[in-house]
């Protein structure tokens, strides 16, 4: 809507250097209702009369370009109105032409069936290469510094070795069949009941390994086998775990006995062991009480780290066995310490009679443990029986009733 601008009074206007000064003017319509609804916003109709002056002012002052501007429309137009008849009509065409020759070009280069083709050319190229590689290959291969040559050097040096040793080899052999033939004569003795105490020490070995497996030490039946003094005293020999003694070879040896001792031969045959199997500390371990030189005890401990043990070969109860192993065990880490950490010998020995106290107590409760088991099997047994014998009526009753 066009702005309406009524004078109802004579205005006087004047003009200065910087300034134009308007007097008495009273306008209405547009910019009347513009300044009316700024002041009702809280605005200052002055300063809006002002805005819509210096608005007019610009787009007057503008106006003239306005023809210019609606020139220039016209040639764009006409410009792009152009364009489209360009794409609509001629492209496609110069396109396509273009394509058909791209197309004669590319089944000039890529036909498979010319030798100038790319295909044959690169097919030329990679044969060529490809020989040449094989060549250089088979010569990194084969060359004395390659790596099948090394390996073929290494086993030529081997192959030597072995035929300059192999009388040592025969040797080894032979000691391997003859262990083989002793255990086979072992196996057939314990058969026939000739070999005291064979399964009492296949007993041992397992309580010792379930003792030291935990441990990562590590357990070996050697009573086969000649030991450092060239019999073979000493069942087990078990070797501590490397992580805890700095890497030396540090050994407990266990002997195994099923029949009688007395102390004193005992302790021989024990130090005997430990000589033989070059121990630091030694388990003599019999099969009952009754057997062993201990007046009815389990455990006892003797200077040199020699201990005597009960592992009874009816009740297995391993207490005593492995307070023994644990004990021989830390007096052979003990050896490690030097100086003024030696370990208080007085302080063991009374920690010591603790000990073997606390091995008596478990006694005495396995015992009560093993007298209760069969108590059970003696009852479920004979309730098996009187079960039996009642299925029996049941059945004689039934049969004549039929």
């Amino acid at each position: 809507m066009a702005t309406a601008i009524h004078v109802d009074a004579p205005a006087h206007v004047a003009l200065d250097d910087s300034r134009l000064i308007i007097n008495d003017l009273v306008l209405i319509g547009t910019p009347m209702l513009v300044a009316s609804e700024h002041q009702n916003r809280g605005g200052d109709p002055e300063t809006i009369i002002r805005q819509m002056i210096e608005i007019g002012a610009t787009v007057i002052q503008h106006g003239a370009g306005q023809a210019t501007v609606d020139s220039v429309t016209t040639q764009i137009t006409r410009l792009i109105d152009a364009i489209n008849h360009v794409t609509a009509e001629q492209l496609p065409g110069t396109i396509d032409e273009q394509l058909k020759a791209i197309r004669t070009v590319l089944g000039e280069h890529f036909d498979p069936e010319k030798a100038e083709s790319i295909q044959q050319q690169l097919k030329l190229t990679f044969t060529a290469q490809n020989a040449e590689q094989q060549r250089a290959l088979r010569t990194a291969l084969l060359d004395d510094t390659g790596p099948l040559g090394i390996v073929r050097t290494e086993l030529a040096t081997h192959l030597k070795a072995i035929l300059a040793n192999q009388g040592e080899v025969g040797k080894q052999l032979t000691t391997i069949t003859e262990r083989l033939t002793a255990a086979e004569r072992l196996k057939e003795e314990r058969q026939r009941g000739t070999a005291h105490g064979g399964d009492y020490e296949d007993q041992v070995a397992i309580v010792l390994e379930w003792i030291h497996a935990p441990l990562e030490d590590t357990v070996l039946d050697v009573g086969t086998e000649l030991g450092a003094q060239r019999n073979r005293a000493g069942d087990h020999v078990v070797h501590l775990n490397p992580d805890m003694t700095l890497g030396r070879d540090l050994r407990i040896v266990v002997e195994s006995k099923a029949q009688p001792l007395g102390v004193k031969a005992a302790l021989e045959e024990l130090e005997r062991a430990m000589e033989n199997r070059e121990a630091q500390a030694g388990v003599l371990v019999f099969a009952s009480s009754d057997l062993a030189p201990l007046k009815g005890r389990a455990l006892r401990a003797y200077s040199g780290n020699r201990f005597i043990a009960v592992y009874d070969r009816e009740e297995q109860a391993p207490l005593a066995l492995e307070a023994a192993c644990q004990l021989a065990r830390t007096l052979t880490l003990a050896t490690l310490i030097e100086g003024d950490e030696a370990i208080d010998t007085d302080y063991i020995a009374e920690h010591l009679e603790r000990l073997t106290s606390v091995v008596e107590e478990g006694r005495s409760i396995n015992r009560g443990i093993n007298a209760a088991r069969k108590g059970i099997d003696t009852i479920e047994a004979g309730y098996d029986t009187l079960r039996s014998k009642a299925l029996a009526i049941i059945k004689e009753v039934s049969g004549g009733l039929t």
